[in-house]
């Protein structure tokens, strides 16, 4: 995840150091198990990553067998990236470029991804249609949504950083804003992460606890998740 202006220099790094605090090593297993659930990525398939950020997906999927590629608005998340895939960086591609302007053919990718990008781009309906263009099959975009303890903890904070500026989203509002560029797609939306935010063992205690009563379909996670298939990809 990154848009240019808000990652560059230290910013990178700071970004990727999140996700090993125990907030952010909870929210990304979170995030990652509704991945799988929703997009079952599967070996061999051709994955584009759009938002790339520092590349931890990236590398996931290359070590679950996927050949993927990566594109983000940012040269210093990309070389924080480029960094974590030292030694690997033949087998895959990174691309500095703009969401709204994919260099892939149509229908050229299995499965295309874009996960905490949306909230950060200026124009996430471009952004998405080009996501669609592309994907031969699936489409996963995952945000952050307004119904959630995550939205007021970050309201509440102003902490000046990144997420001031994002725009999270509620669910009815990412499925209109998929149909209006994906109107035939069969879609799904899912949630996690419905418990606040955490700086304490206690907290994430309490965490764990609200995410194990949390049905997936509930609207009040603080990631939503959406998985859209092509017509001519269903079974």
């Amino acid at each position: 995840m990154s848009t240019a202006n808000s990652f560059q220099g230290p910013g990178a790094q700071k970004y990727d150091r999140w996700y090993d605090t125990p907030w952010g090593a909870w929210a990304d297993e979170c995030q990652r198990r509704l991945f799988l659930r929703m997009a079952q990525p599967r070996p061999d398939e051709r994955a584009l990553d759009v938002g790339c950020g520092t590349g931890r997906y990236l590398e996931w999927l290359m070590d679950l067998g996927l050949d993927v590629q990566g594109l983000d608005a940012s040269p210093d998340m990309l070389a924080v990236a480029r960094g974590r895939l030292a030694g690997r960086l033949g087998l895959v591609r990174l691309m500095q470029g703009d969401a709204a302007r994919l260099p892939f053919q149509d229908a050229s990718v299995d499965l295309v991804y874009a996960v905490t990008t949306l909230e950060f781009l200026p124009d996430p309906q471009t952004a998405l249609k080009e996501m669609a263009r592309v994907a031969s099959g699936r489409v996963f975009v995952g945000v952050l949504s307004r119904w959630s303890l995550l939205y007021l903890d970050e309201r509440a904070r102003r902490s000046g950083g990144p997420l001031d500026r994002a725009h999270f989203f509620t669910p009815p509002e990412l499925v209109r804003l998929a149909r209006a560029v994906m109107p035939d797609w069969r879609l799904r939306v899912r949630t996690v992460l419905a418990g606040a935010p955490f700086r304490s063992r206690l907290g994430g205690l309490a965490a764990r606890w609200a995410e194990a009563l949390h049905p997936a379909s509930s609207p009040l996670g603080a990631y939503i998740g959406l998985l859209a298939h092509r017509p001519s990809a269903l079974p």
